[in-house]
């Protein structure tokens, strides 16, 4: 009876020592993942990501003094990148998890999806990362860093687009190169851009993502996560500009679809 008893808590005590080590394991993995995006998005004191969404909201012939609206296009990309940080720093298997939770949850990085207000913004927390959606006609926050000189990359016309620019008819960007150069990329296809920038006190970077229409915030988000990784080993976590082109569907739908082909333009440190 001594020996089966014996037994049954070796079987135990083996288990236990199996499961911890998986556990322990796989917390090794998911916090080397979880380092290499937080390096990538240049996350400083802070382990949230604030993806900041344009405001297509007018007051002209609104009874509201305030108003809130948003793209379809746009809020697919912010769910594309939340479910990218989701799914991009481990997720422990069910009959471990309980044992590793208390260790590798407290370091996850969190996001949140707001609307830009209307109007201009003065101050950006400088704690957080920003994942930028929308150009500067639609979202406040971009347009705050485009007057700041901030960014160094911009569409032709950019705050004007849809104010008497039609975006059909944006095809260049404009990058300003270090020493004050300026490089023009044109195209007769879709614009959208994915621009990094840095903060001096290296809280937290800024990434734009943006096109003269919305489905091209929506490729430049994807372009994002889809190619984070080699943009991590190109650039070494520096400001980067990429452009890209893609065709234009023949008429404007509520639901995107992604294009056939896209072409890179360019793609530089500024």
């Amino acid at each position: 009876m001594l020996s089966f008893w014996l037994g049954v808590l070796g079987n135990v005590v083996a288990n236990v020592v199996f499961w911890a080590l998986l556990g322990v394991v796989f917390w090794g993995i998911a916090k080397a993942s979880r380092e290499k995006i937080a390096r990538f998005l240049g996350l400083g004191r802070s382990n949230h990501v604030r993806i900041i969404l344009s405001n297509i909201w007018r007051p002209e012939g609104s009874m509201r003094q305030v108003g809130f609206s948003i793209s379809r296009h746009e809020l697919q990309a912010s769910n594309i990148v939340t479910t990218f940080l989701q799914n991009n720093q481990g997720r422990a298997p069910d009959i471990v998890r309980g044992l590793v939770d208390h260790l590798w949850l407290r370091g996850r990085i969190n996001s949140s999806v707001d609307v830009s207000p209307p109007g201009d913004v003065d101050t950006v927390d400088a704690t957080e990362a920003l994942i930028v959606i929308g150009s500067a006609c639609c979202n406040s926050y971009r347009r705050h860093y485009l007057a700041s000189g901030a960014v160094a990359a911009s569409l032709e016309n950019e705050v004007l687009i849809g104010y008497g620019v039609n975006a059909d008819d944006v095809h260049r960007v404009s990058i300003d190169r270090a020493g004050g150069d300026k490089q023009l990329v044109q195209s007769e296809q879709g614009l959208a851009v994915v621009e990094k920038i840095g903060r001096p006190d290296r809280s937290g970077s800024v990434f734009f993502c943006y096109g003269a229409r919305s489905e091209g915030s929506w490729l430049a988000a994807d372009f994002l996560v889809r190619n984070w990784r080699s943009l991590d080993r190109e650039f070494k976590g520096e400001p980067f500009v990429v452009c890209l082109g893609f065709p234009y569907a023949e008429s404007f739908s509520s639901m995107y679809v992604e294009p056939g082909s896209v072409t890179v333009l360019a793609r530089i440190s500024p």
